[in-house]
């Protein structure tokens, strides 16, 4: 899974929701400040419906979609919260993306290790052969020295040179530098130790599995109540506009007008008054959070 394509996904998503949420403060902000002296019904509703259209949440939902259907089933076996766990989805995010580079670290470090003792074995092996070439010629000399001896035979040849102290010298250190740990490189994997945070990897993986969907799930109903909201506006201008242009039975059909005008406008006011009560929350919240802390995985 790609964790930083993952992580940007999610804070377009999250910088769509907090877009869209001001759009509600907004309509009651512009309720309040309506003069019925000044302010039109026809511009109003325009004003209105602008502010309702003015954000796009689809594209953001599409995508956060095709990314969490394609993310892998988080973990069914009982997890470890930690002490203090997370205010919100970005930051539990940047904890797994965070931990997931403890598992290549390891891996490199034992990588490294592995190819330093293989380079170390082979440097032992190198110093065995120097001793044994050296010994043989060693014991070979000493051979022939013998034969000439028995033979009444001057021992002119000259001594071989003192190679086979040196080899064996040699061989002790390749055996030294082998067996030490600061010196083959396993003290780093002793030494090593994964973040505190490690063992309650799987749980932070959870937590965001369950908040991305619970930030889906926000992103479609703001859209729902974009289309509900947008279309009893629709109405209201609608109607409106068909009393503007006048009826044959002014008095009856503009009553029967007016009564689908208060209708709808009441329409809209139950809209805005109720919104999802999930993305309601987070809207008298008024912050970037999406949920909170509270989560416990099974």
């Amino acid at each position: 899974m790609d964790l930083p394509a993952f992580q940007a996904t999610i804070t377009q998503a999250l910088n769509a929701l907090d877009q869209a949420l001001a759009a509600p403060k907004a309509l009651n902000s512009h309720l309040g400040q309506l003069d019925p002296n000044t302010d039109s019904l026809e511009s109003v509703l325009q004003e209105l419906h602008d502010i309702t259209a003015g954000f796009e949440l689809q594209p953001a939902f599409l995508e956060l979609q095709t990314v969490l259907a394609a993310c892998p089933a988080p973990p069914t076996t009982p997890v470890i919260a930690p002490k203090t766990t997370p205010a919100d989805l970005a930051a539990a995010l940047s904890k797994v993306i965070v931990l997931s580079g403890v598992e290549p670290k390891r891996q490199e470090l034992l990588t490294s290790a592995n190819s330093n003792l293989k380079r170390l074995v082979l440097a032992l092996i190198d110093a065995l052969g120097a001793v044994a070439r050296a010994g043989t010629t060693d014991t070979i000399h000493r051979v022939e020295t013998l034969r000439q001896c028995a033979q009444c035979v001057d021992a002119s040849a000259p001594p071989p040179a003192e190679t086979l102290p040196e080899a064996w010298e040699q061989l002790c250190q390749a055996h030294k530098k082998l067996s030490l740990l600061e010196q083959n490189g396993l003290e780093q994997i002793a030494q090593w130790q994964p973040p505190t945070d490690y063992e309650h990897r799987d749980w932070y993986l959870a937590f965001v599995h369950h908040e991305s969907q619970a930030l889906l799930q926000q992103l479609q109903d703001m859209i729902d109540w974009q289309a509900t909201t947008l279309s009893v506006l629709t109405s209201c201008m609608s109607h409106v506009d068909s009393l503007n242009q006048g009826v044959d039975d002014e008095s009856v059909a503009a009553n029967e007008e007016l009564t689908k005008v208060e209708t709808d406008i009441q329409g809209f006011h139950t809209a805005l008054q109720h919104l999802p009560e999930t993305v309601r929350a987070r809207w008298e919240r008024g912050s970037a959070q999406c949920l909170g802390p509270t989560f416990q995985p099974v």
